[in-house]
């Protein structure tokens, strides 16, 4: 997803799925909408987030491989492209600190998150990471199983049923 803030609003990125989305992206729309920040979403597919953020300015979110993802973020007049959802966070509470959305400081909030993502990264994505080829449209799942045997070395289905094993 692609959000973009606005003076006039922001636009924002997000990924399309095969069911109607609920929101543009948890945590990049919890802070747009807690600080009444006005945006708009547009949703692309996973084989044109690469294409659709390059285009724009954004800058990859892994160096190393130029990989691309969503959630990324474009200010009104184009000025600011950014992509990663904590690097958004930051941005948008340095460009508009009330309210924060830090309320014990920015280092307490990511021991806090680093924490819960580190008890339940490698719990959920046997489960989070097949189970999300199933809501997609048919050429983003494609895409999505194809480069995802890339990342982990396995297909995932047999992800899936080694958790279950």
């Amino acid at each position: 997803m692609v959000t973009a803030y606005m003076e006039d609003a922001v636009q924002s990125h997000r990924l399309i799925t095969s069911r109607p989305p609920t929101h543009p992206s948890p945590k990049n729309s919890f802070v747009l909408n807690y600080k009444k920040i006005p945006y708009t979403t547009d949703f692309i597919g996973f084989p044109s987030i690469a294409a659709t953020l390059s285009a724009a300015g954004a800058p990859p979110t892994r160096t190393a491989d130029l990989r691309y993802s969503v959630p990324a973020l474009i200010d009104s007049d184009g000025s600011t492209v950014l992509a990663d959802s904590a690097v958004i966070a930051d941005h948008l509470e340095r460009t508009h600190p009330a309210p924060t959305i830090y309320p014990h400081g920015r280092a307490a909030q990511m021991r806090w998150a680093d924490g819960v993502m580190g008890a339940l990264a490698g719990v959920l994505a046997p489960i989070v990471v097949p189970a999300t080829a199933r809501i997609l449209p048919e050429a983003d799942a494609e895409y999505f199983v194809r480069t995802r045997k890339l990342i982990f070395g396995t297909c995932l289905l047999l992800m899936s049923n080694a958790e279950r094993g």
